[in-house]
């Protein structure tokens, strides 16, 4: 992600025997990325006694959109332009590394082992620094001819200003524009100190202003869940 690189360690069932994160250093164009996740792994295998032959690979969602060969084309909230991510992860750790959009196989996690257990069309909707969607239809992930398919960061929410940087899904219903309501009704700074937990806190302790804007984010998000499901 483009805060937080959110990791965890399964059996091959899918049961979490660990979870952490580590801060996504985005500095010369996230070029210390896939050198952080390698250290971060090989520490955590380290920490469970657990060598590469031990170990299935390594499965990794990334932000943008992905090709068949694990080649990332552009993650903007990463800096990255075109990455060859499974190649270079590779080499990095010694094992296999498998690499989707990050939505996509998050989707097909929740088919397999969470909400979506037990149906075959599901559309997933991923709200963080951005927005992402994956798209199952028939049991089979829809990756679209140019794996952009469930992009909906870039599906335009107002047809009068379709052009406008700022109205588009990605800036209507991320946690990045639901932090900027909130500094804005708070009247902070727009560089104030601000992540979703405090935003959260905020609101889970009834506090107006952050409920207030909490269900003005809540309704933007209804609404492109609404679009999602009439062209999916």
């Amino acid at each position: 992600g483009g805060t937080t690189i959110k990791m965890g360690l399964f059996e091959m069932d899918g049961t979490l025997v660990e979870k952490w994160e580590i801060p996504t250093d985005t500095t010369e164009k996230g070029a210390h990325i896939l050198q952080d996740i390698a250290a971060t792994v090989h520490g955590k295998m380290v920490e469970n006694d657990l060598t590469k032959d031990m170990v299935e690979g390594i499965g990794i969602g990334v932000p943008g959109a992905v090709d068949k060969d694990g080649v990332v084309n552009r993650a903007v909230n990463l800096g990255w332009d075109i990455v060859p991510l499974a190649e270079e992860l590779g080499k990095l750790s010694g094992m296999k590394v498998k690499v989707g959009n990050d939505a996509n196989v998050a989707a097909l996690g929740e088919m397999w082992r969470g909400g979506g257990m037990g149906f075959t069309d599901i559309v997933m909707v991923t709200l963080g620094t951005g927005v992402g969607g994956g798209i199952i239809a028939n049991g089979q992930l829809v990756r679209g001819v140019h794996f952009t398919a469930g992009e909906y960061s870039f599906v335009n929410t107002n047809a009068e200003a379709w052009d406008a940087p700022d109205q588009n899904m990605a800036c209507q219903c991320s946690t990045s524009n639901l932090l900027k309501w909130y500094r804005a009704r708070k009247a902070l700074p727009e560089d104030a100190p601000l992540d979703g937990r405090s935003f959260f806190a905020a609101a889970n302790a009834g506090e107006p202003e952050a409920l207030e804007v909490l269900r003005r984010f809540c309704h933007a998000v209804a609404v492109q869940i609404y679009n999602c499901l009439l062209y999916t």
